[in-house]
């Protein structure tokens, strides 16, 4: 699934890491762990970038839009699913296939009350569970999460 073999990764002009070697087969769980400013990120955001098309990313600033809904943040993850006119009709009315799609996963996460409210008025750990939904309902093959549990809440 990953194979990194001898890469060397920047931000910017300084090389942040040097001569990665990485494998990671399909059902494998991987931890990095480091220090604050080590690479994790830059690593991170090179292994989706390997391909994106199978990738869900959670980011660390969770990446939601504060004014739409739950519903909508979570659905913003399968936005390539559909056309552009499918995903309008869906901001404008959500569909009940996304919405009964939504519901299972947002229930998990103990926040089915929230579906319909805007992602701005909830907590720093709700915010956090609606981002790690959202790489839920991607279904990707492979989920890169940068610091997915730093502020989520017990349920």
């Amino acid at each position: 699934m990953i194979d990194l073999d001898g890469v060397s990764l920047a931000y910017g002009d300084t090389t942040i890491l040097r001569d990665i070697t990485l494998r990671i087969s399909p059902g494998e769980k991987v931890v990095i762990i480091g220090q604050s400013g080590a690479g994790k990120t830059t690593l991170l955001r090179k292994l989706f970038d390997t391909q994106p098309e199978r990738a869900a990313f959670v980011h660390q600033d969770y990446a939601l839009v504060p004014q739409l809904s739950v519903f909508h943040n979570i659905c913003a993850g399968g936005l390539d699913f559909h056309g552009s006119l499918y995903n309008i009709l869906n901001l404008l009315c959500p569909r009940s296939q996304e919405v009964a799609a939504v519901e299972p996963l947002i229930e998990r996460l103990g926040m089915l009350d929230k579906l319909f409210e805007r992602v701005g008025n909830l907590s720093g750990g709700q915010q956090q569970r609606v981002a790690v939904a959202r790489a839920l309902y991607r279904r990707a093959d492979l989920v890169l999460c940068d610091e997915p549990v730093l502020a989520i809440d017990p349920l």
